[in-house]
């Protein structure tokens, strides 16, 4: 992970603190952090309003024009927020909610906000709630604000989570690492909040200290450990299948060292290249690119450099992948949960189908129990693949070889470079395994026709070139025979270019 400012460099902040309404000085913190930021929107979400004025963090920005999102449960405490903002010039600005957000409920404060028309990137959330406040950090997926302060426990011990909907309330740690692993910094903390800002934000907050090490001054461990981060464990039987945490505290010498390698053309299509870029700057990860007229050279070069460079798990990635790359739905941090969670596997190799309708790109011994976390495989790809380091050592060199058929030919019962590879790891007795919660999807070529309807027809590339133009589409002869059979058929419709 690249490294980010420390506490030190975020000092001047707390140095701004004064309470209008607030309790610790959050006041004074977030006008500080806007003047530098500024602003987007000037939306502001607080969950856990109480009456709108004693020790609220909004109020003073809602006096200030911004638009206000504010939730409270109590039935008494909302009945004056509701007479607060009744008799204010304020209240065009600002909607109120009477929920209870439960951590449990299905989109949690990412409904309340959409049924506000909250924009996706308002600038700050607060939450505040007096015990689910981790779980509700959690549940904001589909909105990113700039800003998000939430509440813990200082007398709570550091890693504490509270059971969802349980009792208790989060500790200082265990906030900051789900922050970070909502790909979010801590600027300030006070008695009983910290501060969040997006991570790409950091820096314009920042300013230069000398102290030493002060990239590490906050409490939390590098490099990237994705059972810290709030990444969601594809494994059901880990913590309810919702978070895994239990290898928090690793130490650095079986932590993940994670390396993308790709072979890609010397020229070619970007469509995927915004899921693959977000999925490994999000989570840190070191990239090896190769390119050339040989897809296999490129990888070999590409993995020899990831490995020397010190990581100890490669992930491979074919540039027509698509596939999740969220902050707590990447699916290249399930794949790094599911090595972490099984030591004795060698390869995990995410599902994904052949084009052109094909099957699954694996192949088995015998039939397998498509029920269970991870299935035994002999052959996969390379599209979105997880090895250990260590494989490449038990390999024999070339690692991908190729070989013609008897008769010399590059027909059928050839060995291609990829399956050259798989018959080396069978060779060597890799372990390799085959998750379908870990699921991608196949970018492929096709040729869109007019069908007799006027809606599309889509063939695939290789089927066009061996049959040319698909038998469903559009015919005037064959449409002129049906109406001569039927008249009732005649479709005249209104032509109008598409967007």
């Amino acid at each position: 992970m690249t490294s980010l400012p420390g506490r030190a460099a975020f000092r001047w902040l707390e140095d701004r603190a004064y309470n209008v309404y607030s309790q610790f000085g959050e006041d004074g913190i977030l006008a500080a952090i806007f003047e530098k930021l500024g602003t987007c929107n000037k939306w502001v979400l607080e969950c856990g309003a109480s009456d709108g004025v004693f020790f609220s963090n909004s109020r003073k920005l809602i006096e200030e024009g911004w638009f206000g999102v504010l939730v409270e449960a109590d039935p008494a405490q909302f009945e004056k927020l509701t007479a607060l903002y009744a008799s204010t010039l304020e209240a065009e600005r600002v909607q109120l909610f009477q929920h209870r957000v439960s951590s449990s409920e299905p989109g949690g404060l990412d409904v309340i906000l959409s049924a506000a028309n909250a924009p996706r990137s308002l600038d700050l959330a607060i939450i505040d709630v007096d015990g689910q406040d981790y779980w509700l950090f959690n549940s904001l997926l589909k909105h990113r604000p700039q800003v998000v302060m939430v509440e813990y426990d200082p007398n709570a011990p550091v890693d504490f989570v509270p059971p969802i909907n349980g009792e208790g309330q989060a500790g200082k740690k265990a906030i900051i690492d789900l922050g970070v692993g909502k790909l979010y910094w801590p600027v300030a903390m006070t008695t009983t909040n910290i501060i969040f800002v997006q991570q790409e934000l950091a820096h314009t907050l920042a300013e230069p200290v000398d102290e030493p090490n002060q990239c590490q001054s906050w409490s939390y461990a590098e490099p990237f450990n994705p059972k810290s981060k709030g990444v969601r464990c594809p494994n059901p039987a880990v913590e309810g299948g919702t978070h895994c945490a239990d290898h928090v505290g690793q130490t650095a010498e079986i932590q993940p060292r994670v390396a993308a390698v790709m072979s890609t053309p010397r020229i070619g299509f970007l469509s995927t290249m915004d899921c693959i870029g977000l999925a490994i700057h999000r989570l840190g990860m070191s990239w090896f690119r190769g390119e050339g007229a040989f897809w296999s050279h490129a990888l070999t070069r590409g993995i020899e450099s990831a490995i020397k460079s010190g990581h100890n798990l490669i992930v491979t990635i074919d540039y027509d992948s698509i596939f999740e790359h969220e902050p707590t739905n990447n699916a290249i941090a399930k794949l790094i949960c599911l090595m972490m969670d099984n030591p004795d596997v060698d390869v995990i190799v995410a599902g994904q189908m052949k084009r052109e309708g094909g099957p699954l790109l694996a192949t088995t011994k015998q039939e397998v129990k498509l029920l269970e976390p991870l299935i035994p495989i002999q052959q996969g790809h390379f599209g979105l693949t997880i090895f250990r380091a260590s494989v490449f050592d038990r390999l024999k060199k070339p690692w991908f070889y190729e070989q013609p058929n008897e008769n010399g030919e590059w027909n059928e019962n050839r060995i291609d470079a990829d399956i050259g590879f798989w018959k080396r790891c069978e060779e060597a007795n890799i372990n390799v395994q085959m998750s379908l919660d870990v699921l991608i999807g196949h970018l492929e070529l096709v040729v869109t026709w007019p069908g007799q309807d006027l809606k599309p027809v889509y063939q695939p590339i290789n089927n066009w070139r061996d049959v040319g133009k698909p038998s469903e589409a559009f015919d005037r002869q064959r449409v002129l025979a049906a109406v001569r059979a039927n008249p009732a058929l005649l479709y005249s419709p209104k032509l109008e270019m598409g967007g």
